[in-house]
């Protein structure tokens, strides 16, 4: 990786967060500390420690930094200093060393020169002009009584000049999620230790960033990246730290992520709601949260199956298998896959049992129903042609075997591509055509 070219070997996410931080000017301090050895603070939820090194031909040896963040190789941090690394390699007009004398004077150094009331002044005035750094240091210095409001008027406050109103185009809204970040660093940095908390931190965020995908151009993901990592660091906490919750903290939890699911932000957005549900599955080893959590999926599901747009009850009807799946009930999984065969995965599904099973004619009918069930979707009728022909096929019956592979040949595309891979994969074991007629 080269400082010139660097940007090809960073996701480009990463890269957009970190041209942010340097604009904003949270790389506090740049300094040489010895041939190709650069050493910065980059401001955060933390003050985060970056080394780099360098060689003579811009070469990036290695770079570092000690934020939690290890969802990737590069955080923001480090990509805000490989650009402003390059910028003062580039514009630097003084020679290279003489960059070390100013790490005599960095922001650290002239901070701790300072009087404890003469900083709290200072603070408060900036405070009284910046509502967004006020909140950041009610936030950041606060009590963890109140980190949970703290929290949530953050993210609001960063996301306040991009409220209803006005459109926001394409790569106007990482400023709005800064709080959003600040918030879910914390959340991910106690995930493992604090479970209620780190979920608690996650749901401040959540239903402000769903609620900004209706007002702004998200073509770039910002806002979907902030709404996966809530998802996956709540999963992730639970997964972590659950077991060791008593019982009532347990019940608190799960009533407050089930709220959170049936919140009215969520209509439109079904998907952020089946996230939600799915995590909630992993605590069915209570039975009353059990109890609760079936009633309202089954509610869910028959409330939505009649709607045009299935998708979301065909989800949730997924959950409810993967519940009685989870409770080794074999018998009663396999009568609700029958239940839900207007489900195109359901119906899937029962044609894969039946197949393994040795029960071809069961399948064959699945299949056959399911050509009648979706006869105007192409996409779906050529899915269920297959299945059919494989029962044929473990049948041995010919005359239908030909009939099929006519059929795919002559009308369909996809089924020729199916058929001329079967036949290459059996000449590759010896075998000379795909069926003796």
């Amino acid at each position: 990786m080269h400082i010139k070219t660097f940007e090809k070997d960073i996701d480009q996410k990463i890269l957009v967060r970190g041209k942010l931080y340097l604009a904003d000017g949270l790389v506090r301090e740049l300094s040489l500390e010895d041939e190709g050895s650069y050493h910065a603070w980059v401001d955060g939820t933390d003050l985060y420690e970056v080394e780099a090194q360098i060689d003579e031909n811009g070469e990036i040896i290695s770079i570092s930094c000690d934020c939690p963040y290890d969802w990737g190789e590069y955080c923001k941090h480090q990509a805000a200093v490989l650009f402003a690394i390059r910028e003062q390699r580039e514009h630097a007009s003084a020679p290279q060393k003489d960059m070390a004398q100013k790490k005599k004077q960095d922001l650290q150094s002239v901070l701790l020169a300072q009087t404890k009331e003469s900083l709290v002044e200072y603070l408060l005035g900036m405070a009284k002009q910046d509502r967004g750094l006020r909140q950041s240091l009610l936030f950041q210095f606060g009590s963890q009584e109140d980190e949970m409001e703290q929290s949530r008027k953050l993210v609001k406050e960063h996301m306040r000049p991009f409220g209803p109103g006005r459109f926001w185009e394409y790569g106007e809204v990482n400023n709005a999620l800064e709080g959003a970040w600040t918030v879910l660093d914390r959340a991910r940095l106690c995930a493992e230790t604090d479970c209620a908390r780190s979920v608690g931190l996650c749901l401040a965020v959540l239903p402000e960033a769903v609620d900004l995908l209706s007002y702004c151009d998200d073509s770039g993901g910002e806002v979907g990246e902030v709404i996966s990592t809530c998802i996956i660091t709540m999963e992730k906490a639970i997964q972590a730290g659950l077991h060791i919750l008593p019982a009532e903290k347990r019940a608190a939890l799960f009533r407050l992520i089930l709220a959170e699911a049936m919140a009215d932000v969520y209509n439109g957005w079904e998907d952020f709601r089946v996230d939600m549900l799915k995590i909630l599955v992993l605590f069915c080893q209570d039975k009353p949260l059990l109890e609760k959590l079936s009633q309202v999926l089954e509610q869910e599901r028959v409330c939505n199956q009649d709607k045009p747009y299935r998708y979301y009850s065909e989800a949730v009807a997924k959950l409810q298998l993967d519940l009685l799946e989870r409770l080794a009930n074999p018998q009663q999984a396999r009568q609700f896959i029958a239940d839900n065969l207007a489900f195109t995965s359901f119906r899937k599904r029962a044609i894969e049992n039946a197949m393994s099973s040795g029960e071809y004619a069961v399948a064959l009918r699945l299949a056959e129903d399911g050509i009648l069930q979706d006869k105007e979707f192409a996409g779906l009728l050529h899915g269920w042609r297959t299945a059919a022909y494989r029962a044929y096929e473990a049948m041995g019956d010919k005359a239908k075997i030909r009939e099929m592979a006519e059929h795919f040949v002559l009308n369909e595309r996809d089924g020729f591509d199916t058929l001329r891979s079967k036949a290459l994969t059996l000449r590759r074991s010896g075998q000379k055509r795909l069926v003796s007629f």
